[in-house]
This record gives C-alpha cells, sequence and structure tokens, in this order.
C-alpha cells in the first residue's frame, strides 16, 4: 500500500501524539483521595416485629380480590422504619 506524504504526516503525528500521551500517563502521579474515613454508628428507627402488630379488618385493603379476614395496621409505617437509619455520633 503506497502512501502519499499527507498520509505519513498524518500517521506520523498520530503515533507521535500517541506516544506522548503513553510517556505523560506513565510519569504521571495517580490522583490521591482526600477522604479521611471515620467508623460510623448507626442504629435503627424501629426494632419493632412484623408479629406484634394489631390484625384487624379496618386495616384490610379496599381491593375486592382480597380473601384475608384481617389486615395488618401500620405495616408500611414499620417497614420503613425499619429500613432507614440514624446516624450515632
Amino acid at each position: 500500500m503506497k502512501l502519499n506524504l499527507v498520509d505519513r504526516q498524518i500517521l506520523k503525528y498520530v503515533l507521535i501524539v500517541t506516544v506522548v500521551a503513553a510517556v505523560v500517563m506513565l510519569f504521571a502521579s495517580p490522583a490521591k483521595s482526600m477522604y479521611q474515613p471515620k467508623s460510623v454508628k448507626i442504629e435503627t428507627v424501629s426494632q419493632g416485629s412484623m408479629f406484634d402488630l394489631p390484625k384487624t379488618t379496618d386495616c384490610l385493603n379496599t381491593s375486592p380480590y382480597s380473601g384475608s379476614t384481617g389486615g395488618v395496621c401500620d405495616s408500611q409505617k414499620l417497614v420503613k422504619d425499619q429500613s432507614s437509619y440514624k446516624l450515632v455520633e
């Protein structure tokens, strides 16, 4: 394959830029993180149990397809509280 002068110059410049970039990456120091880790203490918001929640017909879903005789009251709040946490200093 014969290359004319312009093609040879373009290939030469691409090769030079690639080599210069490789040398710069080789001698450049890696980025350092200034983050200083420390221990974090957490505690859950709620320690309750699903089995301790009241089960009544007042807490049933209004769906006509529900075959349950009683619903669990405040179960969504309990699950939300157990999945949340607070930081203790």
